[in-house]
């Protein structure tokens, strides 16, 4: 298909890469939930706050922050999981210009916490899973603070290896070692042989 003809034959129909940038996201999700043994359904899925969150790390005198948005996840017989979809950026500081540049982003990823997920239980087959949603999801009990604090302490450590393996792989991290990306689409890239 042409998506420029097309685009310009109906000027009135919608033209949106809104699905195929969540079916990207989802993707990193899956991959996420294998590389860290935590899994639950993706039927209910919805995010609808986004915060920015200053980190302490810093390489090569890079400043570097994480925006992140709160999700929700399960399915219709599952309690809510929490996770995080996150994109990791940084900014330069220019000795000549003495001052900073702008902020760009650097990487993506999708953070699960694990302590301040209520409803995550231990699973039949090792691993964590969603709690049944008939054994009463408590969420009123949902300290959504402490899930965003343990999601920027999760960040610190992922950046870390993330920038740790970039630098000793000149430039070529992926995603299974640190669940890290550069762009959604690496995913679909093949692997790296060591």
């Amino acid at each position: 298909m042409n998506w420029y003809k097309k685009a310009n034959k109906d000027p009135m129909e919608e033209f949106s890469y809104g699905d195929d940038i969540r079916n990207l996201w989802n993707n990193l999700l899956f991959m996420e939930q294998d590389r860290v043994n935590i899994h639950f359904n993706n039927e209910n899925n919805d995010g609808y706050d986004i915060k920015t969150k200053e980190l302490k790390f810093k390489c090569n005198d890079n400043e570097y922050r994480v925006t992140a948005r709160i999700c929700w996840a399960g399915g219709d017989w599952e309690s809510p999981i929490c996770y995080f979809m996150c994109q990791f950026e940084d900014r330069m500081y220019f000795d000549r210009d003495k001052g900073w540049g702008k902020w760009k982003s650097y990487c993506k990823t999708v953070i699960i916490p694990e302590k301040n997920n209520i409803n995550l239980i231990k699973g039949k087959k090792g691993g964590l899973v969603a709690k049944d949603g008939s054994d009463g999801a408590h969420t009123k009990d949902i300290n959504e603070k402490a899930l965003w604090d343990e999601m920027v302490e999760m960040a610190e450590k992922r950046i870390n290896e993330y920038t740790s393996e970039y630098l000793d792989y000149d430039g070529d991290a992926r995603h299974n070692n640190t669940g890290c990306c550069r762009n959604l689409t690496d995913l679909m890239t093949s692997k790296r042989k060591k």
